[in-house]
């Protein structure tokens, strides 16, 4: 079993989970891993999660809350969104690469299906509040078209 920190307990950016398995894969499996791959303070970090489980139920609180104004900004603006239930959306957009470089232009990263192995959906990670207002934005309807029109692919390919 493998278990990373970063969904429920709000520590993606620490890279830090944790493998419990037989001992042989475990053997194999540190021949194969950086030396010192997880510092101290990622340590500390996982150590202070698992000593708090309330903390675990904000960031799930948090997280439901701010998936579901994702998923409903997106729908608003014309984005049909494949159900969830996990910390991220797949967006489905007509040309998911205009839909790709327009959230660019306003400072969000999202990853493109094709670079998942799933050509069409976007995928868009449930973001902060500071993110969810950039969102906003950025699917503000442009005049006389919407955002969804806006990155639909033309007969040249491009938006």
């Amino acid at each position: 079993m493998l278990r990373t920190f970063s969904k429920i307990h709000g520590l993606a950016g620490l890279r830090v989970g944790y493998l419990i398995a037989d001992p042989g894969i475990i053997t194999t499996l540190r021949k194969i891993r950086a030396p010192f791959s997880v510092g101290t303070l990622a340590q500390s970090g996982a150590l202070a999660a698992l000593g708090d489980p309330g903390h675990a139920a904000q960031v799930r609180a948090r997280t439901l809350r701010a998936r579901a104004e994702l998923t409903r900004l997106f729908e608003h603006a014309g984005y049909p969104v494949i159900p969830s239930q996990a910390n991220f959306i797949l967006v489905q957009a007509p040309d998911e690469h205009a839909l790709v470089s327009r959230l660019a232009e306003h400072a969000i990263a999202v990853r493109p299906g094709t670079a998942l192995g799933i050509p069409g959906p976007v995928r868009v990670s449930v973001p902060s509040q500071r993110g969810l207002r950039l969102l906003r934005s950025a699917l503000r309807p442009t005049p006389g078209r919407p955002p969804a029109e806006s990155c639909r692919r033309t007969e040249t390919g491009s938006p």
